[in-house]
């Protein structure tokens, strides 16, 4: 197919140049040239116009390859020798710079008529063709060194000699092609049936060494799977045990938690019950301390008391001296006195009958007092003396310490089989946590009665304040009736 395409393209190409070569006998100067003049007809030019890359990016639209300036003192406007290169695209991009600057009034025939008058602006540009080329003067010079001339048919005449030369070419190449393509296909289908050839070979000789290995291994795998089949008899019978193992393990486990759970149940209980008591005797020593202070407020006021009539009976006492002392010669009065005295006498005999009475009073209040503060004793004892709980709070850390170390102990057996272990850690860790989350509340209940403990051991240092303020008041009593005595 490539071959086809080839050879319609160099035929297409072959008519193409034919209809060149017949179309113009025009001689142009070889490589396609073009020719640019008056470079440098303004008064002052700039030193880049003398740069042929100036020129080459001024003109680039019509691609040219290469740029030449020329310029000497006889022709001081200046030339650019403009080459497109040799094939049919230079020549068309010649054809587009000539065809341009001719309908811009910029042509060959302008650029000499416009020196003809003596004046001359702007760039003007032709295509170089024999007239130049044979031409006196720098452009011609140059040309000459640089290009031959050719007409277009001369071109064509080459072109068209060079394509058939490539069409002989790539006919040979294609005859080529075509021989090694056979040559392929044959080689192709040989390789082909000799592939399938060595396929079956290799098949039957795979079927044969199956066979005989299917022969040879035969017993050996008997024995293999006598051998497997005796490891897997004797690993169920390890789990079987294992399980009977880890089923009583379980039981006596379960046991021993039932066993410690009620004991500590009981501790509890204890616990409970001599917290009551601790808040019954704290209740109970309230009110006797209540009691006891009422006594304390009534014995003070009746002492105050005793003593008024104390300083009453002392008045009286010295108003009798005074009027026995009063003279005889009053006796006007006499009567009047004797009733005065009688009278104080019987004030002074209901106070003295009223200090007995206040007297027995306060011996009462004595032995109540004494009887409270024996009863105060006894209580504070009571609350001091440590109960069971405290022993039972020791003993069940023990005992916990004791359940968690016989389960680690049972946990690291070496006998214990993967299955057996398995199931063993699933239910201690599970009774674990229960058991943990237990004792975590009973540990809660027993911060909570050593809370208690404290709060009573406060309220005991306050009631040894107050014994003590007991104790003064009743040495005040103590040195009141004493003074009363004497």
């Amino acid at each position: 197919m490539g071959v086809g395409v080839t050879e319609m393209v160099l035929s297409k190409s072959k008519e193409f140049l034919s209809s060149m070569a017949s179309s113009s006998d025009e001689r142009y100067v070889w490589p396609w040239t073009g020719i640019v003049a008056n470079i440098f007809g303004k008064p002052k030019h700039e030193a880049v116009e003398c740069d042929s890359m100036y020129w080459l990016r001024k003109f680039e639209q019509y691609k040219p390859e290469e740029a030449y300036v020329l310029h000497c003192a006889e022709d001081p406007t200046g030339y650019v020798v403009l080459e497109f290169g040799t094939d049919w695209t230079g020549f068309t991009q010649m054809m587009k710079l000539d065809t341009d600057l001719l309908v811009d009034r910029h042509g060959k025939k302008d650029y000499y008529e416009s020196r003809k008058m003596g004046y001359s602006s702007g760039l003007f540009g032709w295509c170089a063709q024999a007239e130049d080329y044979n031409s006196e003067g720098l452009v011609g010079n140059f040309l000459r060194q640089k290009a031959e001339l050719k007409t277009t048919s001369m071109s064509l005449n080459e072109k068209t000699e060079t394509l058939d030369h490539l069409y002989g070419e790539i006919g040979s190449v294609n005859k080529k092609i075509s021989e090694m393509e056979s040559k392929y296909i044959e080689d192709y289908m040989s390789l082909d049936k000799m592939m399938k050839e060595i396929e079956k070979k290799r098949d039957l000789l795979h079927q044969t060494r199956a066979e005989d290995d299917h022969v040879n291994c035969a017993p050996v795998l008997k024995s293999m799977i006598d051998t497997m089949n005796d490891e897997l008899d004797r690993w169920c019978q390890q789990l079987i045990e294992q399980e009977k193992s880890t089923i009583q393990q379980r039981r006596k486990f379960e046991e021993e938690k039932k066993s410690q759970m009620e004991s500590l149940i009981l501790a509890t209980e204890k616990q409970m019950k001599a917290r009551s008591d601790v808040l019954s005797l704290l209740e109970k020593h309230q009110m006797e301390k209540k009691v006891v202070s009422d006594a304390l407020l009534k014995l003070e006021k009746e002492m105050g008391n005793e003593q008024k009539l104390n300083l009453q009976i002392a008045e009286l006492e010295e108003q009798l001296k005074v009027l026995k002392c009063v003279n005889s010669e009053e006796a006007d009065h006499e009567n009047k006195r004797k009733i005065e005295i009688e009278e104080i006498e019987e004030k002074l005999e209901d106070m003295i009958f009223d200090m007995s009475v206040k007297d027995d009073e306060n011996q009462a209040l004595k032995k109540k007092v004494q009887e409270a503060k024996t009863e105060l004793e006894d209580a504070r004892q009571q609350i001091i003396k440590p109960s069971g709980t405290e022993r039972d709070r020791k003993e069940r850390p023990k005992e916990v310490k004791f359940y968690f170390s016989h389960f680690q102990g049972n946990q690291s057996a070496p006998e214990r089989s993967s299955y057996g272990e398995s199931v063993g850690n699933g239910v201690g860790i599970a009774c674990m946590k229960e058991e943990t989350k237990r004792i975590k509340g009973k540990e809660k209940k027993i911060q909570m009665i050593k809370m208690e403990k404290e709060k009573i051991e406060g309220e005991n240092t306050t009631t040894e304040k107050t014994r003590e303020r007991e104790e003064r008041v009743m040495d005040k009593i103590r040195t009141i009736m004493s003074i009363k005595r004497n």
